[in-house]
């Protein structure tokens, strides 16, 4: 038997992270996740698989997009082509309590309903298979749904659970992997997080992760699992990238000698180029004092985005800026120097320099002429002082 386990497709995500891209850039994002399941139906067919499951959050929303559906059906007509059944869920995301009324899939679909259902298929080598799952009907589902699942019968030759949710806690159908196991299934197709991850080998319970990943958070590869089964009877689940975009960081150090012109190619140099659109956040280690300001700036970000191209396989959407100052690289802060600058700067009158004296807020007005109010200041200037020179302190 062979079959595809794809969680989370979240198909229209608007990628919310990002802004002020490019018309070329804007075109890669906002097609990213269709893309990815294309890139799925191709493999499914190309494999000649015996079924898809969809444990979850098929759509980003629970509020119906007709383009989004009609794309989606699409992709199920051609499947139904090649003779391939699907059966999907709704999760926390897409959740409906009017199943029958989405749009009219073909017939090779299975939409489960709200309470666990379960749906018998035979494969292309005649094995008798039994997938059981269900649909949110809301949001959030504050109780274990396993106890309603059925036992493995007498016949099957593969039980698969399909299941969105949470293991263990959460507002999300919580499981226990001793509940699940009490079912002797052979594979349970997990959705909702979206992070590939395995919960237990064997038999396979486990997270396929997302299709494509939504934001800076969700960094690496993304796709599906191809499962198959061995002459041992058991379901092992192999990775199939399949996203267009990928989200990546990269590490880049700079110098104090370097002018804006070469920090720019700097950072570009360090981007490994790569086969697949890449979102890239560049995390600046140990910067020069004197180039923080600037790596912050609006103004640096337009140069990078100046310095980009429609060639570019890349994107820089992000400079993440973290210096690390020496004590050696302070000039000399003795403990009697600091502590006569200190109580200079936390006075009532200096604070008034710095604009107290705008204030309108009586109470926040006062709060900041108190003399305990300077002495948490001093305090905590004092920490930050203290970390510097431990070379402990960093500016993010």
């Amino acid at each position: 038997m062979k079959f595809i386990h794809a969680g989370d497709l979240h198909l229209g995500n608007a990628f919310l992270d990002l802004s002020q891209l490019p018309e070329w850039v804007l075109e890669n994002v906002q097609s990213a996740t269709m893309r990815a399941l294309e890139s799925l139906i191709d493999t499914a067919i190309h494999a000649q698989v015996d079924m898809i499951l969809f444990p979850g959050d098929i759509y980003d929303t629970h509020v119906l997009n007709p383009h989004i559906q009609w794309l989606f059906q699409h992709q199920m007509e051609r499947l139904l082509a090649a003779h391939i059944p699907v059966v999907l869920g709704f999760g926390n995301h897409d959740y409906t309590d009017t199943v029958n009324e989405q749009l009219h899939l073909p017939k090779n679909v299975t939409v489960l309903a709200n309470q666990v259902q379960t749906v018998r298929l035979v494969t292309q080598n005649g094995e008798n298979v039994a997938i059981s799952g269900f649909s949110y009907p809301q949001r959030h589902l504050q109780t274990s749904l396993v106890a309603d699942f059925p036992d493995r019968q007498a016949g099957e030759d593969f039980h698969i659970g399909m299941y969105h949710g949470a293991q263990d806690h959460g507002d999300y159908a919580q499981f226990t992997l001793s509940d699940l196991n009490h079912k002797h299934y052979q594979y349970w197709a997990l959705g909702h997080i979206h992070v590939r991850q395995t919960l237990q080998a064997e038999p396979f319970i486990g997270y396929s992760g997302n299709l494509q990943g939504l934001n800076r958070t969700e960094i690496g590869p993304k796709g599906f699992y191809l499962v198959q089964s061995n002459q041992q009877g058991q379901l092992i689940p192999e990775f199939q990238a399949c996203a267009p975009v990928i989200w990546t960081q990269v590490h880049v150090q700079l110098t104090d000698q370097m002018n804006w012109a070469e920090v720019i190619d700097q950072i570009r140099n360090q981007i490994q180029r790569h086969n697949k659109f890449q979102l890239v956040e560049i995390d600046v280690e140990q910067t020069p004092q004197k180039l923080v300001a600037g790596l912050q700036s609006a103004a640096f970000m337009n140069q990078l985005a100046e310095r980009s191209q429609v060639t570019d396989n890349f994107w820089i959407h992000r400079v993440e800026v973290k210096m690390t100052v020496q004590g050696s690289q302070l000039m000399e802060l003795g403990a009697e120097n600091w502590q006569a600058q200190k109580q200079g700067l936390v006075t009532s009158a200096h604070l008034e320099d710095l604009g107290l004296k705008l204030v309108d807020d009586l109470e926040l007005y006062d709060y900041f002429q108190k003399s305990k109010t300077h002495q948490d200041i001093e305090q905590a200037m004092d920490e930050v002082i203290q970390a510097i020179q431990r070379g402990q302190w960093h500016a993010d």
